[in-house]
C-alpha cells in the first residue's frame, strides 16, 4: 500500500542540497546557482535561512525558504519570519503541498513566539486563504540620469572599507531589518549587483544598490543617506552606467521630491501572529527572499 502525498512529512533541507537546481527551475531562475547569487542570506553556506520541503522517494515535490529577522519601526521591534522561494514540482501542483508548507511554517512561528510572517507575491489571492494581507506602500521612481554633481562629491563603487558606514546609514532608517556587519557582508555578495556610494570630503554620505541576482534586474532597490544625497547618487551613478535609464524603489518615508514618483501598493504580504504586528511595512530589497 502506497502512502498518499497528503501524508508526506515536512522536512528541513540543507541549504547546499543539490536539488536546489530543481527549485531554481520551478521559479524560472537561470542556472542552479541562481538562488545562492540572489538570496545569499538563505542559500549561501554561511546563510542563516531554513528550507522546508516535502519529498517522496527522495524526489523534491515542494519547497519553501524562511529567514528569521528583527524588523524595526521606529523604536518598536517585530520578530519576523521572512518567507520566499515557494515552489512546487509542475507535476504535483494543485495538491495543496505548498499550502502545507506555509501552514507548517506558520505553526512553527507561533510556537517560537514570532510576531509576524512576511512574504512577497504577485498572487495575493492564493496567500489570502492562509491569512496574509497586503501591507505597506512603495514609490516607483523613474531616475533621470545626470553627469553633473555637487562640487567635490564623488560617486564610486563601494569597497570593503565602506561597509561600517553603509551599515550605519542603514541602521538610521525608520523602517528596517536589523543587520550585523556579517549580515551586510553576506547580503552584498549577491551577484550581479552594483553597490555605489557618494563620497564627500573623504566621508561616505549615501549608498545605493542596483540589481540583485535574478531579483530587481536593473532597478535601484535599496538606498541609504539623506534624501538629497540619495538623489544625487542615483542620478550620477545612472548617468555613468552603460544602461542609463533606470527605475528605483523607495520606501514611504522617502521625500526625494526632485524624482518622478508613482505611489503603488507593495507586493509585501503580512500574516500577523501577535497584536501590534500590523504596522507600516517596507523591507529593503537586499533583505527580501
Amino acid at each position: 500500500m502506497t502512502t498518499s502525498l497528503a501524508s508526506r512529512q515536512v522536512e528541513e533541507l540543507e541549504r547546499t542540497d543539490p536539488q536546489s537546481g530543481a527549485v531554481s527551475d520551478w521559479l524560472g531562475l537561470a542556472g542552479p546557482d541562481a538562488l545562492v547569487r540572489t538570496f545569499p542570506q538563505v542559500y549561501h553556506a554561511l546563510g542563516r535561512g531554513k528550507r522546508l520541503t516535502i519529498r517522496e522517494g527522495g524526489e523534491l515535490l515542494s519547497h519553501l525558504a524562511t529567514h528569521q529577522v528583527e524588523y524595526r519601526v521606529g523604536s518598536r521591534s517585530i520578530d519576523t519570519l521572512l518567507i520566499g522561494s515557494v515552489a512546487t514540482h509542475p507535476a504535483h501542483r494543485g495538491r495543496g503541498l505548498a499550502g502545507r508548507l506555509i501552514a507548517h511554517a506558520a505553526d512553527q512561528a507561533r510556537d517560537e513566539k514570532i510576531d509576524a510572517l512576511v512574504l512577497w507575491s504577485d498572487s495575493p489571492g492564493f496567500f489570502a486563504r492562509f491569512g496574509f494581507i497586503p501591507v505597506g506602500t512603495q514609490f516607483v521612481v523613474d531616475v533621470r540620469p545626470t553627469a553633473s554633481r555637487p562640487d567635490g562629491d564623488i560617486a564610486r563603487a563601494a569597497v570593503v572599507g565602506d561597509l561600517p558606514t553603509i551599515l550605519a546609514l542603514h541602521s538610521a532608517k525608520p523602517m528596517r531589518v536589523e543587520r550585523s556587519l556579517g549580515d551586510l557582508t553576506l547580503l552584498l555578495s549577491a551577484r550581479p549587483m552594483e553597490t555605489m556610494v557618494l563620497e564627500r570630503k573623504g566621508q561616505v554620505v549615501a549608498y545605493a544598490c542596483r540589481s540583485k541576482g535574478e531579483d530587481f534586474p536593473g532597478w535601484w532597490h535599496e538606498v541609504g543617506g539623506s534624501d538629497r544625497d540619495v538623489t544625487w547618487l542615483v542620478e550620477m551613478a545612472t548617468g555613468a552606467s552603460r544602461t542609463p535609464h533606470a527605475k528605483m524603489l523607495l520606501p514611504p518615508y522617502r521625500q526625494c521630491a526632485v524624482l518622478d514618483r508613482d505611489s503603488r501598493p507593495s507586493a509585501c504580504l503580512l500574516l500577523a501572529l501577535t497584536p501590534g504586528a500590523e504596522s507600516e511595512w517596507f523591507v529593503d530589497g537586499l533583505d527580501s527572499i
